[in-house]
């Protein structure tokens, strides 16, 4: 038998491939698997609504533990859907944490198509508290339109339309207003 000439860089780099083979044969065995992922679809196949509805807002949370827009969607349905009380809670919870101007608005627009106007103004103060953005003054004016306060409404339209920038969706969001059209 013929011996062939193995240069050291060969053994080497054969010897470092071994080792490494042998340390991937281990990493299994060494880091626990993360849990699986239930998939969306068995929260909501084949159960009654309700409870594949809960079932969906409970995982949006699970999801986005602290995302402040999740808990104040969240929290828009619960309170729309009848559970007031979590709703509320959700949005308070989201507040202590932190909301732009869109979502406290969000709030309070949930609170005006829930029947709660003093608690919808009082969220739409802190909004306009927080942000003077035109869009936000159009929806704000809006919900006062669609809620019965038109001086209020045109008020903060005229902050709106007053600026050379308005745009076709702030005039829309006004014509929702005067038309009264909810849930826009």
């Amino acid at each position: 038998m013929k011996s062939l000439p193995v240069s050291l860089a060969v053994v080497t780099t054969c010897a470092l491939a071994l080792a490494a083979l042998a340390q991937e044969a281990k990493a299994p065995a060494d880091k626990p698997k993360p849990p699986e992922k239930p998939p969306i679809k068995a929260l909501y196949e084949g159960k009654p609504a309700e409870a594949a509805g809960q079932a969906l807002l409970q995982q949006a949370l699970k999801a986005a533990p602290g995302d402040g827009w999740v808990m104040v969607s969240a929290g828009r349905v619960f309170y729309l859907s009848g559970e007031k009380g979590r709703g509320e809670e959700l949005f308070q919870k989201a507040a202590q944490a932190g909301l732009d101007g869109e979502s406290l608005l969000l709030v309070a627009r949930s609170y005006a198509e829930g029947g709660e106007w003093a608690k919808a103004e009082t969220w739409i103060g802190k909004a306009l508290a927080k942000d003077d953005d035109p869009d936000l003054l159009a929806e704000a004016g809006a919900l006062y339109l669609t809620y019965g306060d038109r001086a209020k409404g045109e008020e903060l339209l005229a902050k709106v339309f007053g600026r050379p920038e308005a745009d076709p969706e702030m005039l829309v969001k006004a014509a929702g207003g005067f038309l009264k059209v909810r849930g826009r």
